[in-house]
């Protein structure tokens, strides 16, 4: 591969993972207040990944898990979304108009929202309820998180392995 900086892709992993750190005890307060459902909110690039995770949760677990795309969020919102429900989301620039007009109405809804948001300065890392920052890695960060959930439903028995 050209111009591929193997140090700096192996560091960027390192550092996604050590979010593990800061995602455990924020899945785990919000399990413990007894979480109802939980959606992955997104758009374009960000919503395939939610796909992605959905997917993957759908397979091990009996929790209301689901995707959202932000547009259709906005446009007709969703009823499952509201007290009890802990909303995921991920923005690099932490500005996309759709992201930001969803965390509104999903927190007037009554739901919690992660923010995963790569700029510390940005407008949706001070209205999302938990914001970790931490560049690139979106898939990485949404799955540690889905795994925490799995773990702690009982239907990940090998986490701490993995």
């Amino acid at each position: 591969m050209i111009n591929f900086k193997e140090q700096e892709k192996i560091d960027s992993v390192r550092g996604a993972l050590a979010l593990r750190a800061k995602i455990e005890p924020l899945v785990d307060s919000i399990w413990n207040k007894g979480l109802q459902n939980l959606c992955f909110l997104g758009i374009g690039g960000t919503w395939a990944s939610c796909l992605q995770v959905v997917c993957y949760m759908k397979e091990r677990t009996e929790m209301e898990v689901f995707a959202m795309n932000a547009a259709e969020y906005n446009t007709t919102g969703d009823r499952r979304i509201g007290p009890g429900t802990c909303v995921v989301i991920s923005s690099v620039t932490g500005t996309t108009e759709e992201i930001v007009e969803a965390v509104q109405l999903v927190q007037k809804a009554g739901a919690e929202v992660i923010g995963f948001i790569d700029k510390a300065d940005a407008k949706l890392a001070e209205m999302v309820d938990h914001c970790i920052t931490y560049k690139s890695n979106e898939q990485m960060k949404f799955f540690i998180t889905a795994d925490r959930f799995l773990m702690l439903a009982g239907e990940l028995p090998e986490y701490e392995e993995m």
